[in-house]
């Protein structure tokens, strides 16, 4: 089931790059140095969840609250491939100004109903902690991988950590159903990558170097493209108007009119608003 979120107060809704970690640096950028106000900033992905104990991010916002309420400003956050899934269940970060929600779900402004999916491969992974590959679809050592669809029952633990072996994209078949018996349009879509027309700007020598160590990788990226590509079609064959699609991930801007549709590649801390 879909998850709505409704902010109808907003009068503008801004996208934002990979900002890892850098909430109060985020929230100083909307009220002071752009003097946004009765907007909705959408981060798409790598927001920084799951680096610092729970409270951490409690503390966070604590801080950034009074300047959210003064400006009448929301946040909220996509999963990225550098966040802890377990905080992006709609309900771990839902704070009345700032919110982690989870993939699949729909922002509903006046401005239009935005979509947003998260999710993508790490390709530093192999450095990280803890790797092990992705797509497995039983047990190994005790612990529960990650299907091609979707997510194995398996909680997640809230501990510090590198990486989390559930960082990929999913399609979720039954969230455009409800969707699309809702009767819920959507606009634009926000997730942390693109479908696999449009720019990923990723060095293929960097490509090279990683995959001596790590030779599934270039296979698990192109699935998370085609994961992307699964969405697109199901958004085309509902005949849903998306005009813009945003994201984020590869830490540099493009943009391009495709098909009708407005891609949009955001670098760290850039900010677009929708119109």
């Amino acid at each position: 089931m879909t998850r709505i979120y409704e902010f109808q107060e907003a009068k503008s809704v801004a996208v934002c790059g990979d900002i890892h970690g850098k909430f109060d640096e985020l929230v100083y950028r909307m009220t002071t140095l752009c003097g946004m106000t009765d907007t909705v900033v959408i981060v798409a992905g790598d927001c920084g969840f799951g680096f610092h104990k729970r409270d951490y991010y409690d503390q966070v916002y604590n801080r950034v609250l009074p300047k959210l309420e003064k400006s009448n400003c929301w946040v909220v956050f996509v999963r990225g491939n550098h966040d802890n899934p377990a905080y992006f269940d709609g309900e771990t970060v839902s704070g009345k100004r700032w919110m982690a929600v989870d993939d699949y779900s729909l922002v509903v402004t006046p401005c239009g109903n935005i979509l947003c999916v998260g999710g993508a491969t790490s390709v530093d992974r192999y450095n990280r902690e803890s790797y092990r590959p992705l797509f497995h679809l039983g047990k190994n050592e005790g612990v529960l991988y990650r299907k091609p669809i979707g997510y194995i029952e398996e909680p997640v633990s809230m501990d510090p950590a590198d990486w989390w072996p559930m960082e990929t994209p999913y399609f979720d078949e039954s969230a455009m159903e409800s969707i699309h018996h809702a009767g819920r349009s959507v606009q634009a879509v926000v997730t942390h990558i693109g479908p696999s027309m449009c720019e990923d700007v990723m060095p293929p020598t960097w490509i090279d170097y990683l995959v001596e160590n790590d030779p599934t990788l270039p296979a698990d990226m192109r699935r998370d493209r085609e994961t992307m590509d699964a969405l697109l079609a199901r958004l085309r064959r509902d005949c849903h108007p998306v005009r813009h699609w945003l994201y984020g991930h590869y830490h540099h801007s493009w943009q391009s009119d495709i098909n009708g549709i407005g891609y949009t590649m955001l670098r760290e801390m850039e900010m677009k608003e929708l119109r």
